[in-house]
């Protein structure tokens, strides 16, 4: 009996806010579905709705654990100078290991001949 009247309260909830999104969405566009000024059928499919929700809360949860653990979102910017200052790092140590090698093979050389 509790578990129903819980699941009842949590499938209200969902509704309640599935309504308010797109109430919002609607007053951001600025119609109303169903006042003549944009047909009702040029909004979005309560699927699409769905789903683009789900993806929503599924990104926002991973965002929320990630930050809990420390880990924070990086934009386009410092992913890519992140990239360069990794790709600089590997480019020192590749000329180091052929400097290296160059030298090893004149010590070769020199002990072969």
């Amino acid at each position: 009996m509790a578990a129903t009247l819980l699941q009842l309260g949590y499938n209200e909830f969902n509704v309640q806010r599935l309504k308010l999104i797109v109430h919002q969405r609607s007053s951001k566009d600025g119609s109303v579905p169903g006042d003549g000024s944009v047909p009702v059928d040029s909004h979005p499919r309560p699927a699409s709705v769905f789903s683009e929700l789900e993806q929503h809360e599924t990104m926002s949860l991973k965002t929320r654990v990630l930050s809990l653990l420390g880990v924070q979102r990086l934009t386009e910017d410092e992913y890519l100078q992140r990239l360069k200052i990794q790709r600089d790092h590997y480019l020192l140590q590749i000329a180091k290991l052929e400097r290296k090698l160059e030298e090893e093979e004149k010590q070769s050389n020199i002990s072969s001949n």
